[in-house]
Formats: C-alpha cells, sequence, structure tokens
C-alpha cells in the first residue's frame, strides 16, 4: 500500500505524525480570567486594538511550523482567531479581572480623555523540534490626550516537550504563553495606569 510508508514516518517521529495543518484556538487561561478585584467606578480605562509589527514570515493567521525528525517543516500551526486581536483583548479582560472598567477601542484617538492603552504586537509565534516553544511578544503604551504616558516591552515565552503535536496541545501551549505575557504585562501597566486614573 502506498500509505504505509507515510504511516511509518508517522510512527518514528518523536512527537507523532507531523503532517497536516493544526487549526488552534487562539484561549484565556486564569490570569487573564479569573476575579481578582471588584469592578472600580473611577477605575476607567481604553484599549485600543493593538496593532500588528510582526515580521512578514510571522503574520496573518501562521503560529509557526512542525518539523519532522530532521527538522525539516511539514506542517504549518495556524489560529482561528487574528492572534493580534487575541492579544489586544487578553490585556482588556486581565484588566477587566482587576477591577478596572474598560473600553474597547479602535485608535487612541476615539478614547477621549480616558488613559489609554496600545501596543504593537512584534512576535505571537512557536517553534517546533523536540520541544514547543511559544513566544508572544509586544511593545505596549499608555496614553492620555496624545501623551506618552509609559512604554514597556512585554513578554510571555513558555517551552513545553512536543507530545502528539496536536492542535489541542498547541492551543494549550498557547494558552499558557498568554498567562506569562499577563502575569509580566499587567504589573508593568498597573503604576502608570493608578497615576493616570487619579489625575
Amino acid at each position: 500500500m502506498k500509505l504505509f510508508p507515510v504511516a511509518l514516518i508517522c510512527l518514528a517521529t518523536l512527537a507523532g505524525c507531523a503532517f497536516g495543518t493544526r487549526k488552534v484556538n487562539l484561549l484565556y487561561g486564569d490570569r487573564v480570567t479569573t476575579k481578582v478585584a471588584d469592578p472600580r467606578g473611577d477605575a476607567r480605562v481604553a484599549v485600543a486594538r493593538f496593532r500588528d509589527g510582526r515580521p512578514s514570515g510571522e503574520s496573518g493567521q501562521r503560529l509557526g511550523w512542525i518539523r519532522d525528525t530532521y527538522g525539516i517543516p511539514t506542517a504549518t500551526v495556524v489560529a482561528r482567531q487574528d492572534p493580534v486581536l487575541w492579544v489586544s483583548d487578553g490585556v482588556a479582560r486581565a484588566l477587566e479581572s482587576r477591577g478596572y472598567r474598560v473600553e474597547r477601542v479602535d485608535s487612541p484617538n476615539s478614547a477621549g480623555s480616558l488613559p489609554t492603552i496600545t501596543g504593537v504586537v512584534t512576535r505571537v509565534y512557536s517553534g517546533m523540534y523536540s520541544n514547543i516553544d511559544a513566544h508572544v511578544e509586544v511593545s505596549v503604551t499608555l496614553v492620555r490626550n496624545g501623551e506618552n504616558i509609559s512604554s514597556t516591552n512585554c513578554n510571555g515565552t513558555i517551552v513545553a516537550p512536543a507530545g502528539t503535536i496536536s492542535a489541542s496541545e498547541y492551543e494549550a501551549v498557547f494558552t499558557a504563553t498568554m498567562d506569562q505575557f499577563i502575569t509580566d504585562c499587567i504589573p508593568r501597566l498597573i503604576e502608570p495606569l493608578e497615576e493616570a486614573t487619579d489625575k
């Protein structure tokens, strides 16, 4: 049978069959969704949709490549959702879980006088060989009335052993990466946000 050699190749890989596009749902974990503070009427903030600053090879819905035991790319990993919107909405949801009243806007210009978080997503991508390594990298800026209040670079990285390399495994890895990103980013934003919302 012609399919038999392909089956043997799949069985021989370290992390399951390397063929076939993986379509991944980009989800949110506990660091984004778990409520840690009650809503505060005086803590209003806008989150503008982040801009896409990813390199051309990592843009669109692509999240990475799956490689066989020889390191040759054999299948793509793609997102079912917009990776850039996933990141900006993750920041908005994390702020809501911490008591902020968040207004989602298209750009800082449509936020009025609210302090506004905006950003440029420079990476939402994964590598894979014997491990899966996933990365979320964003340059985040807090602005108000056209004035730059603070800027910071936020990162989330996870390295996990490559198991079945299924779509569900990638979903778990990217969910954990988002949690790491939020753990890194939100504390950097809280102090300047508190100062801005007090004005």
